[in-house]
């Protein structure tokens, strides 16, 4: 029975989570559906280019988050492993679990896009592209509001990932 309610749980998330990010007035603005209409004129390798810096950024980022939340984790419970015992059932401990993975991941993702957008920078037939498309006018769409942007995510991210991974820490 209680796999079914997991299967359930599941199919709906996968169904409505879409469907309610897609309805968020932010990204039905005028400027953003028009920065996603110019992304979507880059040539399809650029594109390639850039999901493929933005991985390699994400593979770099990830362990050293990781590594530091362990390290937190030893600091907080001497000789206790991170990936600990954790019980299927929904508990407190799987809950402050959840947190301690996802915090990092949360927090690498806007650290991962700057470093992805440096190395698109740093390829002069990408970074020529690129220009090209942003020279079009569309608002917002150009490398210094693209990466101011992810710099606020970081700086309001960050903070609220750090507190929670503590708070998890501290509780497991």
């Amino acid at each position: 029975m209680g796999s079914i309610v997991s299967l359930i749980a599941m199919t709906l998330t996968a169904i409505l989570v879409p469907r309610i990010v897609g309805s968020m007035p932010y990204l039905n603005r005028k400027d953003v559906i028009a920065r996603r209409a110019a992304k979507a004129q880059l040539p399809g390798w650029v594109s390639l280019a850039e999901f493929v810096f933005f991985i390699a950024s994400m593979a770099v980022i990830l362990p050293l988050f990781f590594s530091i939340e362990n390290h937190a984790h030893q600091f907080f419970h001497h000789g206790r492993s991170m990936l600990g015992s954790i019980q299927p059932a929904l508990s407190p401990d799987l809950i402050f679990f959840l947190i301690q993975i996802l915090t990092p991941l949360i927090m690498a993702m806007p650290f991962g896009m700057l470093l992805a957008n440096l190395l698109s920078w740093l390829i002069p037939p990408i970074r020529n592209i690129e220009y090209k498309t942003m020279a079009e006018g569309v608002p917002g769409y150009n490398w210094h509001d693209l990466n101011f942007g992810l710099i606020k995510a970081i700086i309001i991210i960050s903070p609220v990932c750090i507190i929670l991974a503590i708070i998890s820490l501290i509780q497991l």
